[in-house]
């Protein structure tokens, strides 16, 4: 095994991913419980005990829940920008990877790069996350992606990438006017149709890579909408080559290895 990624939830309810190493793993945000965790990874083949951090793009409580819980039992340090750092662990004596900008931080085997984006949080990060030279970019809550992230994603293996709602399911559902603006301004989240944008431009022509539909929500989207949008996107593009699923809100479901790019179970649409 060179470099493994497992879903274990991503939705507005809370969002982590795993990344497994050789030596030891990363937890991609935190945002559940610490007994879902404790589960979740076990269903993973994996055990707290062989986390390296706890790496979290934000402080918002959907990305973040855990951290504290699971950094506390298992004396695991938390990863974040500064300004997260500061929102999360608020003082306390937490070991730490302080993430700067757009420059590699090691964490045992794994390289992980922040990239900024424009979601309303203390200092929001996207992240590359490297090992043994194969690279995956997990994007979420990202308002604008900026031409450093787009380039980053350019360059993976595996894309997790938001695509938060359905423009016109949003604009016609139940949300208030306030909520509606906030998700469609510049620090909210990408549509269905901008993440099939960003995905069409970046896909490499030459090479298969995997993308993951993320952090999907339960109101104005649906796993069967944003397949459907960005797959159109990509056969237009002439890049049908490139695989895409949706991972699930609230339990783990997808698996990705980086020694076979495309061993992927198919899961049912019809929820």
């Amino acid at each position: 095994m060179t470099l493994e990624v497992h879903s274990l939830a991503s939705g507005s309810s809370g969002n982590a991913m795993l990344a497994r190493g050789r030596h030891g793993d990363l937890l991609i945000d935190c945002g559940m419980t610490r007994s879902f965790l404790e589960s979740a990874l076990a269903a993973a083949g994996s055990d707290p005990r062989r986390l390296r951090a706890v790496v979290l793009t934000h402080e918002h409580t959907d990305h973040a829940r855990g951290a504290l819980a699971m950094a506390r039992k298992y004396h695991i340090p938390i990863a974040g920008s500064q300004g997260t750092l500061d929102a999360v662990i608020a003082g306390a004596d937490f070991a730490s990877y302080v993430l700067q900008p757009l420059r590699p931080t090691t964490i045992d085997e794994f390289s992980v790069v922040g990239y900024p984006v424009s979601h309303d949080a203390r200092e929001p990060v996207a992240l590359s996350i490297t090992a043994n030279k194969v690279q995956i970019c997990y994007a979420v809550d990202l308002g604008q992606p900026a031409d450093h992230l787009m380039a980053a994603c350019a360059s993976a293996s595996l894309v997790v990438l938001e695509s938060n709602h359905d423009l016109g399911r949003l604009v016609r559902g139940p949300y208030g006017p306030d909520l509606k603006e906030r998700i469609l301004g510049r620090q909210g989240h990408l549509s269905n149709q901008d993440a099939a944008r960003v995905i069409a431009e970046v896909s490499p022509a030459d090479r298969p890579v995997q993308y993951w539909l993320a952090h999907l929500s339960a109101v104005n989207n649906s796993p069967r909408a944003a397949i459907r949008v960005t797959r159109a996107a990509l056969r237009a593009a002439g890049k049908s080559h490139c695989a895409v699923e949706v991972a699930l809100r609230d339990r783990p479901s997808l698996r990705w290895s980086s020694d076979n790019h495309w061993w992927q179970p198919r899961l049912s649409l019809d929820w």
